[in-house]
């Protein structure tokens, strides 16, 4: 399996084209405050247990961030998702030493300003994108707008207050494999037909027909438990989808966020991620403090998680 995506230096030609292109950010006093967004359900802060204890130095064991705080956004490129700003909020007035980001040097272009031309097949960018569900729930249209934007928004906050920008998703190529080969025979069937309809019917969601899924998938917000259930279906039609896209990646980042070599010895690191991954990140980070407690074997090992 390839190394972390942060091993490798960001590419300078992302760097020059974000900073050059991206436009200003509005004043600190127009942004949510932390109990804003802690309220809104955006921001979920996760210190350091109290009984931690370092690891001597010449442990190989990394020295966890004493604060992990994590934005939850949408992905849906929509005029109304107010995720950028969310995570420009929470970057500016937590001044992090580090911030991860959900992504991996495959969909690292999504940085640039404007983004890259995405090269994923459409199949990939549907399933990745999670427009599938949406195309069983109904139709779709919505405002063409780039995708993205959560994240190049807080790439530029953590640029301004000099935070080292990590890309802590599991590298692509290994998330789509594993999803294909979790699928059976008719489950596939299944996928390539709901993906054939996403295809004809526009990569949007402008018209879905619960007019709650719409609003929720739009702005970010997490209605009454609707990104719950959006993500609870995708398990009922795809187990095995639920598995590799959502379940293992919350693992890889929880790692990311907690146990890498990026994040070690930080005091403060915001993880910016879609929202239907927030509560199993915190599940993980909590199981791994209890099994630290207790005496267990860690559950958030690099060797684990990659195999």
């Amino acid at each position: 399996m390839p190394h972390p995506s942060f091993l490798s230096p960001p590419l300078p030609s992302l760097r020059r084209a974000h900073a050059r292109a991206a436009p200003a950010s509005p004043p600190l006093c127009t942004l949510p405050t932390l109990s804003d967004l802690t309220s809104l359900g955006v921001l979920t802060l996760r210190p350091r247990s109290t009984d931690y204890k370092p690891p001597p130095p010449s442990a190989r064991s990394q020295l966890e961030p004493e604060l992990i705080a994590l934005v939850a956004v949408s992905h849906h490129p929509s005029p109304s998702n107010l995720s950028p700003a969310y995570a420009t909020a929470a970057i500016q007035r937590l001044h992090p030493d580090a911030v991860v980001l959900e992504l991996c040097r495959f969909r690292a272009p999504l940085l640039n300003d404007p983004p890259a031309t995405d090269t994923l097949p459409p199949w990939a960018r549907l399933t990745l994108r999670r427009r599938l569900l949406g195309t069983l729930l109904a139709s779709a249209d919505d405002d063409a707008i780039a995708a993205g934007a959560e994240f190049r928004a807080a790439a530029k906050a953590a640029e301004q207050v000099r935070a080292t920008l990590v890309l802590g998703d599991r590298p692509l190529q290994h998330t789509l494999s594993r999803a294909w080969d979790s699928l059976n025979l008719r489950d596939r069937f299944v996928l390539a037909a709901a993906l054939a309809r996403a295809a004809l019917a526009g990569n949007t969601v402008g018209h879905v027909a619960d007019e709650k899924l719409k609003e929720t998938i739009e702005s970010g917000l997490d209605a009454d438990g609707v990104v719950d259930k959006y993500v609870r279906l995708l398990g009922e039609r795809f187990p095995g989808l639920r598995r590799t896209l959502v379940e293992e990646r919350d693992l890889y980042m929880a790692w990311v966020l907690k146990r890498s070599r990026a994040v070690s010895g930080k005091k403060c690191v915001v993880g910016v991620v879609g929202r239907a991954h927030v509560d199993g990140i915190v599940r993980a980070l909590e199981e791994d403090d209890r099994r630290r407690r207790e005496g267990e074997q860690p559950l958030l090992r690099f060797r684990d998680i990659v195999s």
